[in-house]
């Protein structure tokens, strides 16, 4: 919710510990990006992934600790 701009500004205060991030097998073409250049490399680990029918997938990442 709230477009591209919300999670890219709280990610880099620091204030999203975990990303679940859907993946659905469509090419469009363009789009905009998920992280817009962050100031900081963002230490992040996977700790679930789940296919669903249809070829989506979850990505559940947690921050890791620094």
């Amino acid at each position: 919710m709230g477009g591209s701009r919300l999670p890219a500004t709280l990610t880099g205060l620091g204030l999203i510990d975990e990303w679940h991030i859907v993946v659905h097998p469509v090419v469009l073409g363009g789009g905009k990006p998920l992280f817009r250049s962050p100031q900081e490399r963002i230490g992040m680990e996977l700790v679930e992934s789940r296919a669903f029918d249809g070829g989506s997938v979850l990505l559940r990442y947690r921050r890791r600790p620094a």
